[in-house]
């Protein structure tokens, strides 16, 4: 299994040990996040409408979101998300209207584990997200 450590960069003298509460950890399409680092990246509600663009699109007549636009190094592409994903479901919930979206990063905020299935290439992808 793959496995990436993603850890900013940092400002440290000699003698400080590296921070790594926003340190994450990848293996294949499972991702382990810190909280603080979480919490740090939610609390930024203007970074994030910024990192990425989504656009409605439809899929067999259902409306879905699909990512257009995702920045470089963003919280969006360190969940492995990319270019022309479509959200079919996070935890088992359909996101199909910006009214449920935004009540489900309400509730996300707090959970400890996520999933979320995509579309990517007409196929779909799982990808499992740990908080602690």
């Amino acid at each position: 299994t793959k496995s990436t450590v993603f850890t900013p960069k940092q400002n440290k003298n000699a003698n400080e040990t590296p921070l790594t509460s926003s340190s994450l950890i990848e293996e294949g399409n499972t991702f382990h996040f810190k909280r603080v680092w979480v919490d740090e990246q939610l609390s930024n509600f203007e970074q994030l409408l910024n990192d990425a663009r989504v656009i409605p699109t439809t899929k067999d007549e259902k409306p879905y979101f699909m990512f257009q636009f995702i920045k470089e190094e963003s919280i969006y592409e360190k969940l492995g998300l990319k270019k022309n994903d479509i959200i079919l479901e996070i935890n088992g919930f359909i996101v199909d209207s910006v009214g449920k979206a935004l009540k489900l990063l309400e509730v996300l905020q707090s959970e400890r584990e996520i999933s979320l299935m995509v579309e990517r290439g007409g196929n779909p992808v799982k990808f499992h997200y740990y908080i602690n």
